[in-house]
């Protein structure tokens, strides 16, 4: 079943794998045991140890719509242990009905992914598990398969490249038995960083302005005139600085670098050339613009992308540029270069375009 998901689409980039560790909780006590063990008239008594044990899960999912992946995979229950006294004849398969003690499960599931910011991401999960169990008495012994409904919370963050941190609960039945996997585990997507804007450097460095030469005076007979009082000085209006505006497609541009979900940390290597042309042209001035996705609220993306043009100018004053060469504004999702309904389209408009001002 896994193969099935993953081959159409192993190029595609929003493929994933996972996988978790954590504790599974079955809701059953020795009360429980003994009212089955009467229901069924075997009489005697039943005891269950080992009711939170060690869980595990392997899956592989297909993110087909922006918010909305199909995931499958094998979860591992763990296992209980059971002892009965005085229990009347039964098979096998009487008692592993009264009480399961293990839990293998094949299970396939539609993902919700809400995002909550660049950085985390909300998950809720619906599907069917297929559950197989194995049964001996002696000589007595077979399999106990089903088929029950999976339920499912998590929340992921994004800790590095292409790697996510997530931890869940999941709710499954086995046969009849309540089990809860709470589990934390990685999660590696696939799919190509976004290919970054090769920087446009100037072929020319901007022109110098060179001062405006004095005027030359020539003599003029003198005349004697009135006096003319001089005008009163009015004040000059005081005039606030407009926001920064984001560049646009016609500006030249220094560089042009992208960054990774939720992060501000510049790529090492990306401003190298950006540096070495600014300490060349020291009268040169650049404006350093940061954006962000449409992932998270409006306020946050706003923040990030300051950080980002921040992060970038310190890189720039860090190789030698002089600070007064150096801007920052910071546009949050506002001029998107691609479209935000992608992977792809998101990973261009998570970047910082450092332009040449005029």
């Amino acid at each position: 079943m896994l193969l099935a998901l993953a081959a159409p689409v192993a190029n595609a980039g929003e493929l994933y794998l996972g996988a978790g560790i954590g504790q599974a909780r079955t809701a059953v006590d020795d009360s429980d045991i003994n009212d089955r063990l009467a229901a069924a008239g075997l009489g005697g008594s039943g005891r269950v140890s080992d009711t939170e044990r060690t869980g595990w899960k392997a899956y592989a999912g297909y993110q087909f719509l922006e918010f909305m992946a199909l995931e499958g995979g094998y979860t591992s229950l763990g296992e209980m242990s059971l002892d009965f006294s005085g229990v009347g004849i039964a098979s096998a398969k009487q008692l592993a009905e009264i009480a399961p003690v293990s839990g293998d499960l094949w299970e396939l599931a539609l993902v919700a992914r809400y995002p909550m910011s660049e950085t985390w991401h909300l998950l809720a999960r619906a599907g069917a598990a297929r559950w197989d169990m194995e049964y001996a008495l002696g000589s007595d012994s077979g399999n106990l398969t089903g088929t029950d409904p999976v339920l499912g919370l998590a929340v992921e963050r994004h800790i590095a490249s292409h790697w996510f941190a997530r931890l869940g609960w999941d709710h499954y039945v086995v046969p009849e038995e309540d089990t809860d996997l709470f589990s934390l585990g990685l999660v590696y997507r696939f799919g190509e960083p976004a290919a970054r804007r090769a920087p446009v450097l100037p072929t020319q460095a901007p022109p110098v302005r060179q001062p405006a030469p004095e005027p030359v005076q020539t003599q003029e007979p003198v005349q004697t005139q009135e006096p003319v009082p001089a005008p009163k000085a009015e004040p000059e209006p005081v005039v606030e600085s407009a926001p920064a505006l984001a560049p646009t497609r016609e500006a030249p541009t220094v560089a042009s670098i992208h960054f990774e979900l939720g992060s501000a940390d510049v790529p090492p290597g990306e401003l190298d050339e950006a540096i070495a042309w600014l300490k060349a042209n020291p009268q040169a001035r650049v404006e350093v613009h940061g954006f962000t996705d449409t992932t998270g609220p409006v306020e946050f993306n706003r923040a990030l992308s300051l950080r980002r043009a921040e992060n970038v100018r310190a890189v720039l004053l860090e190789g030698g540029v002089e600070p007064d060469q150096v801007t920052v504004a910071g546009h949050g999702s506002q001029t998107p270069r691609a479209d935000n309904d992608s992977l792809a389209g998101r990973r261009l408009n998570r970047r910082v375009e450092v332009t040449l001002l005029p």
